[in-house]
């Protein structure tokens, strides 16, 4: 019998459609229920029925011959009909073993020890400027609480969006050093014009010194795979094949001494001082040795992985933020962005 899992974030929906003897497929709806436009043609019920009825039947798969199971940020909505399991972000959290998933959407970020629900209208929302409020920020602020769907391609717009996500957990979030951790959840899910943004506010998420191996969930797959695997403990889907490796981020705190060997040849030395971003392009099969030398992390050799952007140095100490240091922000942009050429 075919199985569908279904993920409810707060800006897109996402989809994970497996047949029998057939291969996984996942898909993304960039819109949700809005009740200001849709309320007087039918119920939230109704339209996710009847959305779920329209991506199967389009797959020529019948309503009723498949097993659904649904999950949501935070919870998945009331519907009309009764899915085979329903779960909420806590469940498929804590149900995580190889990956430490950190969910976020435009105003609100779940983790397994940290959790905040923002609001565009809160008291500590930051705004650039009394000018920028008047002449329309606020306005774009109340539009995406009434339409969370909408994206700004303005990178200034975006970068203040996540400036006040990273802000609000930057005191509760920690994130202990060798953990596989993977960027999940609405912001991430939905297409954004400058995907360097996406880097800059997982450098300011990881807010603790430490080596980490990084993932970028594009589609909501982690919510998808761990839903369908808690209905169906044998499911044969492979998670990474479905993520973007991201490569290895390192959090100095500090000014650090590094030495960088590859698989031929001689190491590369360098140092790089204090408050600084440096990305380094690193594919993801290369094999790479690093000897790392830092007054916090102390004497380190490990094996780096590469990834989509390689390995990212961040020497920041705790009370730097990339968003208020227009220096560090461009140059950031620059970097992740020459990372990503031809990506």
């Amino acid at each position: 019998m075919p199985l569908l899992a279904v993920h409810f974030d707060t800006s897109v929906i996402n989809f994970l459609l497996k047949k029998e003897k057939a291969d996984a497929e996942f898909y993304t709806f960039p819109y949700v229920y809005s009740k200001g436009t849709l309320s007087n043609q039918l119920s939230e019920a109704d339209f996710y029925k009847k959305l779920i009825e329209r991506f199967l039947t389009e797959r020529k798969v019948k309503f009723s011959s498949c097993d659904i199971v649904v999950s949501g940020f935070v919870n998945p909505p009331t519907l009309n009909f009764e899915p085979k399991l329903s779960v909420g972000v806590n469940d498929l959290i804590h149900n995580s073993e190889d990956l430490l998933p950190i969910f976020v959407d435009n105003f609100s970020i779940f983790t397994k020890d940290a959790v905040n629900f923002g609001s565009p209208f809160s008291s500590d929302l930051k705004l650039s400027s009394e000018n920028d409020k008047s002449f329309g920020e606020f306005d774009y602020y109340a539009n995406l609480s009434i339409y969370p769907q909408i994206i700004s391609d303005d990178i200034s717009t975006q970068s203040q969006i996540d400036e006040n996500i990273s802000e609000e957990v930057s005191l509760t979030l920690k994130v202990k050093s060798g953990k596989k951790v993977i960027f999940t959840g609405g912001r991430f899910a939905q297409y954004i014009s400058n995907r360097e943004l996406n880097y800059i506010l997982m450098l300011s998420l990881l807010n603790e010194c430490g080596v980490y191996n990084v993932f970028l969930d594009r589609q909501n797959a982690f919510a998808l795979y761990q839903t369908a695997k808690m209905y169906d403990k044998d499911l044969a889907i492979n998670l990474e094949e479905s993520i973007e490796n991201s490569g290895t981020i390192i959090r100095t705190g500090g000014s650090v001494e590094c030495l960088l060997k590859g698989e031929v040849g001689e190491g590369r030395f360098f140092e790089i001082e204090k408050d600084k971003i440096l990305v380094i392009p690193l594919d993801s099969n290369s094999h790479t040795m690093l000897s790392i030398k830092n007054s916090i992390l102390g004497s380190l050799e490990i094996s780096v992985k590469g990834g989509e952007v390689g390995l990212v140095f961040d020497t920041r100490d705790s009370n730097s933020s990339i968003y208020s240091n227009m220096k560090m922000f461009n140059e950031s942009v620059k970097q992740f962005g020459d990372a990503l050429v031809g990506k």
